[in-house]
């Protein structure tokens, strides 16, 4: 399993201010385990390239 995320102070949010915290270019990939057709099994990207900004404030309980 690999994740890559990325912090970057200068990213504006969709509302227009500066985001607390965005994540570019996250990958999210699993191994899968060997079968009948894959004998040296797979990977399978569950997530590739999404960029998420958080704004200050936003997803707190």
């Amino acid at each position: 399993m690999s994740t890559t995320t990325t912090r970057t102070a200068s990213a504006i949010s969709a509302a227009g201010r500066p985001a607390k915290i965005r994540l570019e270019h996250v990958i999210q990939t699993f191994r899968v385990r060997p079968d009948a057709q894959h004998p040296h099994g797979s990977t399978l990207t569950a997530v590739q390239d999404v960029t998420l900004d958080i704004d200050d404030g936003e997803g707190g309980g």
